[in-house]
């Protein structure tokens, strides 16, 4: 076997893959979008409490459902503003 970058059963070794072709500043937008989402459900879920039937173990699935919601949409958000930020028009990749 040869120390290269090719080998006799695979083939030769494609170089780094090229991803999805989709701009991140748009999957960043989608992302925060969609945190958004998630924060006004988790506020949905959690104006429930307020309801009679919102005792023991229901009540406890309410604040989990609703808080866990809106942790998630908060971290997406962040996410995806750390995306946004990091691509900048002005400021060259790292990857190429």
């Amino acid at each position: 076997m040869s120390g290269g970058d090719s080998s006799p059963l695979r083939g030769e070794v494609p170089g780094a893959a090229r991803g999805w072709g989709l701009r991140r500043g748009l999957v960043a937008m989608t992302l925060i979008a969609a945190a958004g989402l998630l924060v006004w459900w988790g506020w949905f879920v959690l104006g429930f409490l307020d309801e009679p039937s919102a005792v023991d173990r229901v009540r406890a699935a309410l604040i989990m459902i609703g808080g866990g919601s809106i942790a998630a949409g908060f971290a997406g958000a962040g996410l995806g503003a750390a995306m946004l930020i990091a691509s900048r028009p002005g400021q060259k990749s790292r990857r190429t």
